[in-house]
């Protein structure tokens, strides 16, 4: 399989102030712009199957994906930001949001497919901070569920997802835990990361390319501040 690992564009938050972030921010206007460009460009790639966070910037990102692609988008809760829907401004102040309901998903993203675990008490249920140990967990689930589903296939597949996740996946899948911190660099907004996935072997065919953004619209920087 072909897998490709896709960060999120530039959201309101990654220009806000720290105090005046919101829990489920929309994309900016250069989120927008962005997300418009890697649209088109996916296109070009022949997709089979799409999973997105079912945060508001990542739904956002993968409607403009789908704009130009006759796919149905499955939301996949595990692919959600660190630490969950979560708002405060530091661990004095922190406190879990209910995320996106069903009944919003369906009026302002209709056509996607829903887990039914996704109701209207929304996703992430106001549970409270995740833990390093929880995201661990969750990332070992997403490396499974991805083994299982499509790893004899020949199929290409996306993920939309948020910068620190895609660190924890790429650690899990390359062995090199290096890659959860900066190391490699910032990832970019709407930046794509390919992966080949064979019995097991894993081939890093791209990192962080934004060769689709011309280069007023690549914004490495403004990454919301970790919450663990």
């Amino acid at each position: 399989m072909e897998l490709f690992l896709i960060r999120h564009g530039e959201s309101e938050n990654n220009w806000r102030p720290t105090r005046e972030r919101v829990e489920d921010a929309l994309l900016s206007e250069t989120g927008q712009k962005q997300v418009n460009c890697l649209g088109k460009w996916m296109a070009t790639l022949g997709l089979n199957d799409i999973y997105t966070s079912p945060f508001r910037r990542t739904l956002q990102t993968t409607q403009a994906i789908i704009d130009h692609i006759e796919l149905t988008p499955k939301i996949y809760i595990d692919l959600h930001e660190k630490g969950g829907c979560i708002s405060g401004v530091d661990r004095g102040s922190f406190k879990g949001c209910t995320g996106i309901t069903r009944g919003e998903i369906e009026n302002e993203f209709p056509d996607y497919g829903i887990p039914d675990d996704l109701d209207d008490l929304g996703w992430w249920k106001n549970k409270p901070l995740e833990t390093e140990d929880q995201l661990l967990e969750r990332a070992e689930r997403i490396v499974e569920f991805t083994c299982e589903q499509f790893l004899a296939s020949e199929k290409k597949v996306a993920y939309v997802m948020h910068a620190d996740l895609k660190r924890f996946l790429l650690a899990f899948w390359l062995q090199k835990p290096e890659i959860r911190t900066d190391a490699w660099g910032k990832l970019f907004n709407t930046g794509v990361t390919k992966l080949t996935i064979e019995h097991r072997r894993v081939k890093l065919d791209m990192f962080n390319s934004v060769g689709h953004l011309p280069g007023d619209l690549i914004t490495p920087v403004g990454e919301v501040q970790s919450l663990l």
